[in-house]
């Protein structure tokens, strides 16, 4: 059950679950303090789940480009590479749209009103957009402009070497030494 602070949290055993009626009443819960958000809090809570979002999905995006391992290795961390993203917005309670749909539970119970629903997933659903795009510029811009970051290029640099014929770098790296010392 609820109280006038908010619902009933369980304590001393943490295997005691919550019931659906106290799972829907943390959820109504959440939607008053999200629909309570400023206009400012909500917008950088938002544009910082769409970067971390877009992090994890450029992780995803990099896991799958780049396995042999078959497809369902290589979809299992890609969920563990989305799944990061997720965490960091579960961590730093970041608003991101598609948990707050579970607003209109707070709709339903009367705690909050259409409008706040309405503004809260306009707001969040554009900030998500925006902090994804913050994520894929700078980017797209520093690669376009031609320049190196010489941590990404250990990656590409060996990868380059797999990918140029060779499967394996020590044949590569033992024919250089061999001819360096000639």
């Amino acid at each position: 059950m609820s109280d006038p602070i908010g619902p009933r949290v369980p304590t001393g055993n943490p295997v005691v679950p919550l019931t659906p009626s106290d799972i829907a009443a943390q959820v109504s819960h959440l939607a008053i303090r999200r629909a309570a958000l400023s206009f400012g809090s909500m917008s950088v809570l938002a544009a910082m789940a769409g970067v971390f979002v877009a992090l994890g999905a450029m992780l995803t995006s990099t896991i799958s480009a780049s396995s042999n391992l078959g497809i369902g290795p290589t979809r299992l961390l890609m969920g563990v590479g989305l799944s990061t993203g997720l965490f960091l917005v579960v961590i730093t309670g970041a608003e991101l749209f598609t948990g707050n749909n579970l607003m209109v539970i707070g709709l339903l119970d009367h705690q909050i009103t259409v409008r706040q629903l309405v503004r809260n997933w306009i707001s969040v659903y554009l900030g998500n957009f925006a902090g994804a795009i913050v994520v894929v510029l700078p980017i797209s811009a520093f690669v376009a402009g031609g320049f190196e970051h010489s941590v990404a290029d250990m990656y590409f640099v060996p990868i380059g070497m797999l990918v140029s014929g060779s499967q394996t770098l020590s044949p590569r790296l033992g024919s250089r030494r061999r001819s360096s010392t000639a």
